[in-house]
């Protein structure tokens, strides 16, 4: 089980487990083929950054890949479809 410790902001933590170099660079190598800065961007957020030093930001279409998995798993633990199953016979009853 994942704990979580939340405290005051004192401007130590590390929001982006990349730095401004590394964005940079990466943003470069995207500027030089299409030349379009919100083209670049949005390929960046859409597909995530790698670090330097290895360390690694998801992007977008890993985001929603994950939260596709999260909900299944969620669904398949509480059977949540059972539970309309059983509405959708009832309605079917009253009607």
């Amino acid at each position: 089980m994942l704990r979580y410790r939340y405290s005051r902001w004192d401007s130590t933590q590390e929001i982006f487990p990349v730095d401004e170099e590394d964005v940079m660079d990466q943003l470069s190598d995207h500027l030089l083929y299409p030349g379009d800065l919100g083209r670049a961007l949005r390929s960046l957020a859409m597909r995530g950054l790698t670090g330097r030093s290895g360390t690694r930001m998801m992007g977008i279409q890993e985001l929603l890949q994950e939260l596709r998995a999260k909900r299944k798993e969620t669904l398949d633990k509480y059977k949540l479809s059972s539970v309309m199953d059983d509405i959708t016979r009832r309605l079917e009853q009253v009607l």
